[in-house]
């Protein structure tokens, strides 16, 4: 009992690890996301070629799937399920200015649209969803930390354990032999002596 309690221990510290670095990995791609839309955007403002509109119209589709995986990975933790719905509406808010841009520019309207960038509320609203993820990914990196202590510590209870039953074992197995083997003596000392005939 004691063993399998210590290797289920272990196993739940594992998975516990695995779901860290999910959350991190989820993170990261919807930064980088982020970033390839924004960039694909001011490339198709500044040139009014569709070519660069490639990295927004992809990284705008792609957006929802990992805001969605996001929230997913941190609903266990409820500070964490604050922080992405922080971040959620910060990049909403962004990806909002950046479509405003678009439409100015596809409405004839360029100059509308350079100005926009250069009020640099946009640049202020991504330094905003930058904190934000750095300081989910900190967090992230900390339960990490701390659930992979976790995981050793139950690796090492469990060979504790397994090392004790088998100590254990070790003793039973040697008393075992120690008993019978003073029964073995109990039972040669009991026997009648062998008669020696005197020789003739």
């Amino acid at each position: 009992a004691e063993v399998r309690r210590a290797t289920e221990a272990r196993e739940s510290a594992i998975a516990w690890t695995a779901q860290a670095y999910e959350s991190i990995v989820a993170a990261n791609d919807l930064l980088a996301t982020l970033q390839a839309i924004e960039t694909g955007q001011r490339g198709y403002l500044l040139t009014g070629d569709a070519s660069f509109r490639t990295p927004y119209d992809t990284g705008r589709r792609a957006l929802p799937g990992l805001l969605s995986r996001l929230r997913t990975q941190a609903e266990a933790d409820p500070a964490q399920a604050r922080a992405v719905e922080e971040i959620a509406s910060l990049a909403e808010n962004r990806i909002a200015k950046l479509d405003r841009g678009v439409a100015l520019l596809e409405a004839g309207r360029k100059d509308a649209a350079i100005a926009l960038i250069q009020t640099g509320e946009g640049r202020r609203t991504m330094e905003a969803v930058k904190g934000g993820i750095d300081a989910f990914k900190t967090t992230e990196w900390r339960i990490l930390a701390e659930r992979r202590a976790a995981a050793e510590q139950a690796a090492r209870e469990t060979v504790a354990v397994a090392n004790g039953a088998l100590a254990v074992g070790i003793i039973l197995v040697f008393a075992a032999v120690i008993v019978g083997f003073s029964a073995l003596r109990a039972a040669n000392g009991s026997r009648p002596a062998a008669r020696v005939s005197a020789p003739a």
